[in-house]
């Protein structure tokens, strides 16, 4: 019974947010695309992932099925993007399912998700692991790196990031050299 009602002030708060956020949006657009409120709640629930991992801990992902209805492709283009290294996949109890910590709101794949299992790929070989360690609280900070990434996205590129880092040096032409020509004013 205490599950119950757990469950049912879980699901009023999450109303009151929804309701929030909704007043305080201009639906016309998504009126327009989908024409009636249940195809809209309908593709905004489909947003949710559908599998909850809690052993091992890697939090809430996707069945092949629940991301392709979210992104609105075939399953067979979900098995294509995994086959290319485009999406992280994990095995668990014989299921595939993608854990949702590498894609944003919109469910596009996070760049520092992704640059993390590629540098990570070497000291975790097997997928699995590397989801597990995401949700692994580090002791001194009691902040996993699941967590860190959620809080602070990095959406940007690693080519991206180094453009941004970049600070051009002024080099002022030399003084008092013969032959040299002054520049125009």
């Amino acid at each position: 019974m205490n599950e119950k009602i757990e469950r049912h002030e879980a699901i009023g708060e999450l109303l009151d947010v929804l309701v929030e956020e909704l007043a305080a949006m201009d639906l016309t657009r998504a009126v327009q695309c989908y024409p009636s409120a249940d195809l809209l709640a309908d593709r905004m629930i489909s947003s949710l992932p559908d599998v909850l991992v809690a052993e091992p801990p890697i939090g809430p992902c996707y069945s092949p099925r629940a991301l392709a209805r979210w992104k609105g492709i075939s399953r067979q283009a979900i098995a294509k993007q995994r086959s290319r290294g485009k999406l992280f996949a994990v095995t668990v109890d014989g299921s595939t399912i993608f854990p949702a910590i590498q894609f944003d709101s919109r469910g596009r794949p996070l760049p520092a998700f992704r640059e993390l299992w590629d540098a990570s790929a070497s000291d975790y070989a097997d997928p699995l692991a590397f989801a597990v360690w995401m949700h692994t609280p580090d002791p001194r900070t009691g902040k996993s790196p699941a967590s860190v990434l959620r809080s602070a996205p990095d959406t940007r590129s690693d080519t991206q990031r180094k453009m941004e880092a970049f600070e051009p040096t002024i080099v002022q032409p030399p003084t008092g050299l013969s032959g040299s020509a002054e520049c125009p004013t």
